[in-house]
This record gives C-alpha cells, structure tokens and sequence, in this order.
C-alpha cells in the first residue's frame, strides 16, 4: 500500500540527518515522489540535491512522460548534460505513451546518430510507435536491425514486431514471427488473434 505521509515523515528525517546528499537516498525521494505523481516534488528534491547522476535524470524524465507532461519531460532530457541509453529510452517511451509517436521515432534517430545502441525496451517502444503510424518501412528496418544486433526474441519483443506486422498489415510476416518465438503469452497470443 502506498503512503505519501509515510514517505514525506522519512523525507523529513533524511533532511535532518543529511542524507539527502547520499546519491541513493536522494535518487530513492525522487522515485518515491514521482510513484506518486507529486512532479512538484520530484522536481524540489531533485533541485536541491547536490548532485545528479543519469538515474536521477531517468527517473525525472520518466515521470514527467508517466503524468503525460511530455513538454516537460523534453525540456529536462534536453538540459541532461550526460544521456545514456537509459535516459533516452526514458523520453522515448514518454513520447510514445502519450501518442506522440512521430516525435518518438525522430528522438530514435538522434539517439542513433549520438551512437548509442537501444535495448530491447527502446526497439518496443519504436516498434508500438510504427505499428500505430503504420510505418511498415520502419519497423521492417527494426526488425533488421534487432536480428544485426543478435538481440535474443524475448516475449516482449516478439509480441511487438507480431502486433506491428499485424497493425501494418503483414500478416504473413506477423505468422512468421509468431512461429519463430521460442516463447509466447497471452498478450502474444492476442496481438496474433487480433490479425
């Protein structure tokens, strides 16, 4: 069970002791806030700390995305003086939670020409984007790129090439996947019902 109260009393003796100059701590706070959608403060706890490292930066970013502020949520990517794949996926997945889904691919592209390599979340999340927008060129160019990386066909990224196959029409293409997945789920099962 969630409790604000509970975790604004330990706040206060995190303050009175001094810890929140303690990396974990204070990243922990901002985690704590944002669980609760209290951005305002997210944001004070994350101003007053002394320090930021790439999660606090992740969290910020990803709790603004999760309250639908994604105006907000780029203006802080933007200001991040380090973004690791974590940080990017964080504003990529914001943008295609809340149907921003152009900008989402074209965030995708930047993080390529930066040089990071996305994970498996990053390639569901641009992968749900082209399967929204129809975008069958891209996703077929993801789905190239995932078997270039030798990433493994997880549950989760399986279900999301199926769904877009499947969205954008392909549904041969989508039974070939479904076939191909060493494990499949209710969701799996689902995105292949649904074609």
């Amino acid at each position: 069970m969630k409790r604000l109260d509970l975790g604004e009393l330990i706040h206060g003796y995190c303050l009175k002791l001094g810890l929140l100059f303690d990396n974990y701590v204070g990243n922990t706070l901002i985690l704590m806030y944002s669980s609760f959608n209290d951005m305002e403060a997210t944001k004070c706890v994350f101003d007053e700390s002394s320090w930021h490292c790439v999660v606090s930066w992740t969290v910020l970013i990803s709790g603004y995305a999760k309250i639908g502020d994604v105006y907000t949520a780029r203006l802080v990517f933007d200001e991040a003086p380090l973004k690791d794949r974590g940080i990017w996926g964080a504003m990529i997945s914001g943008y295609v939670q809340n149907n921003s889904f152009k900008e989402g691919l074209q965030l995708f592209r930047l993080m390529q020409l930066s040089g990071i390599k996305p994970d498996e979340a990053i390639f569901v999340g641009i992968l749900c984007a082209c399967a929204h927008m129809g975008s069958l060129e891209i996703g077929k160019w993801i789905h190239s790129y995932v078997k270039k990386l030798r990433l493994p066909l997880s549950v989760k990224l399986g279900t999301a090439l199926i769904d877009m196959y499947v969205k954008c029409g392909q549904l041969d293409f989508a039974d070939e996947m479904f076939d191909e997945m060493p494990n499949r789920d209710v969701v799996t099962w689902n995105a292949m019902i649904s074609g």
